[in-house]
């Protein structure tokens, strides 16, 4: 099976923006891109559709998809596959990913309302806990073309060599440098050390593979929504182009939840977001 990029969209600007961002990972994971739109069947508007119209919208939303996907192939010489499926969005992005396999979910996230958040939380979450790949989200309007700084912070969940090597690998093909932070919430001796002694072994690592790295401790309250904006502040200062997480999975929970400072990275961040589920 050859390598993928996972892409869906409704269209809207910011699913075309993620779409944009997919194209350099596509050239440098030498993958494709599917790219995937889903009619909602479990609505009330698809059910009062006559069995053409039902037709009609699929084969329209088929052409739209060819249509991009033709400007892909002829402007950034990027092998498009398109699919249009019906069903649950959420599931069906799922399925789809089970079957595939790709590389990685790039999804387009919008807004930081109450609304939105449900939104975000009954798709991009389920999405991130759901599926096996790597899934980034993608909600500011500007990025660049590239990838130069990359912020890697350690404390939000268990630190495992599966996010480094990610990280490093993404890092090397983009020639990207990694920015690895700490986060401590208390000023005792015995925690600045441990995390003095984290961020110098996780460097040794990355520039043992000719990275350019740099670390720094960050103080914050324990409070994740506060922790989440001291790294989205950094990440700012750093002119960040991705923000590399992982979910922590409670023991008893963890088919039902991620952790509460990687949702909030997530939900506030407007710097795509790498996010990696332990394996």
């Amino acid at each position: 099976m050859e390598n993928t990029i996972l892409v869906p969209t409704d269209f809207s600007d910011q699913s075309l923006i993620a779409l944009e961002q997919s194209y350099n990972i596509s050239k440098l994971f030498n993958a494709s891109i599917t790219l995937v739109n889903v009619i909602r069947t479990n609505g009330s508007i698809w059910s009062v559709f006559g069995k053409e119209e039902k037709e009609n919208l699929e084969k329209k939303i088929l052409a739209n998809l060819q249509l991009i996907s033709s400007e892909i192939a002829e402007k950034k010489g990027i092998k498009v596959n398109c699919k249009v499926l019906k069903g649950k969005v959420v599931d069906s992005i799922i399925d789809l990913s089970n079957e595939i396999k790709p590389v990685f979910l790039v999804v387009g996230t919008t807004g930081d309302t109450n609304i939105t958040r449900k939104i975000i939380g009954t798709r991009a979450l389920r999405w991130i806990r759901e599926t096996s790949c790597p899934v980034i989200t993608i909600k500011g309007k500007n990025h660049r073309d590239g990838c130069e700084n990359i912020l890697l912070p350690l404390d939000l969940t268990k630190q495992t060599k599966q996010k480094v090597e990610l990280t490093k690998k993404i890092a090397s093909l983009f020639g990207s440098k990694i920015f690895v932070v700490s986060i401590i919430t208390k000023k005792s001796a015995n925690e600045i050390g441990e995390a003095e002694l984290q961020l110098l072994q996780v460097k040794k690592d990355i520039i043992k593979d000719n990275i350019s790295c740099e670390t720094e401790l960050l103080h914050s309250s324990k409070e994740p929504e506060l922790m989440a904006l001291k790294l989205i502040g950094y990440a700012h200062n750093i002119d960040a182009d991705l923000i590399a997480i992982m979910t922590q999975q409670e023991k008893e929970f963890k088919e039902f939840f991620i952790g509460s400072q990687a949702q909030q990275i997530i939900f506030q961040s407007d710097i795509p977001i790498l996010t990696v589920n332990p394996k």
